[in-house]
């Protein structure tokens, strides 16, 4: 694992937070807290029953338009560490490639067993970022977010969402999309 200084991860942060925003302009603090969450324990809360995740994938998987944001990456980064992933399902399902498969994967990946001193240091610059960079996110506010239990859902100005987190790059199924990708889907 590679260990940053607070100025690198709060310049990486930036850079991740602000591409966020460019594809939820009106996302607030309680999506801001859940994209750090994310990036520090992964999906690890969600693949606790991967009975219940591989159904509710495979029901919102069928449901999605594949016309749906259009501008989104296939994979997205949300880790200054360069570790976690979003994979995104309606840029993934118009590659055309055999989704089931990768789908499949999603369900094998290795818990990320997070590391909370490391969603400390995000929140930490997310809050210096709040108050340096952006003044319209409330550095109070991700404090209560990022203390509280809600991070669930995104919040309605979020917008749509499709996605599923990947828990390390270097798991086989982020190897397949990566050659997705390169291929052009």
């Amino acid at each position: 694992m590679v260990f940053l200084d607070d100025n690198e991860i709060f310049d990486l942060l930036h850079r991740l937070i602000c591409f966020e925003i460019s594809l939820h302009p009106n996302l607030n603090e309680r999506d801001l807290c859940k994209f750090i969450f994310q990036a520090s324990f992964g999906a690890d809360h969600i693949l606790e029953n991967r009975e219940k995740y591989f159904e509710e994938l495979i029901n919102e998987f069928n449901a999605i338009d594949s016309k749906a944001n259009p501008n989104f990456p296939l994979v997205q980064s949300i880790d200054p560490q360069n570790r976690v992933y979003r994979l995104h399902l309606a840029p993934l399902k118009r590659t055309g490639s055999d989704a089931m498969s990768i789908l499949h994967s999603l369900l094998k990946q290795e818990f990320k067993h997070g590391d909370k001193k490391y969603f400390i240091g995000l929140k930490k610059a997310l809050k210096k970022f709040a108050s340096e960079k952006f003044n319209r996110f409330d550095a109070g506010i991700i404090e209560d977010f990022c203390e509280g239990k809600s991070l669930l859902r995104h919040s309605d100005g979020y917008g749509f969402a499709s996605y599923r987190v990947l828990n390390d790059i270097w798991d086989p199924v982020f190897l397949i999309l990566k050659n997705i990708h390169k291929k052009g889907g």
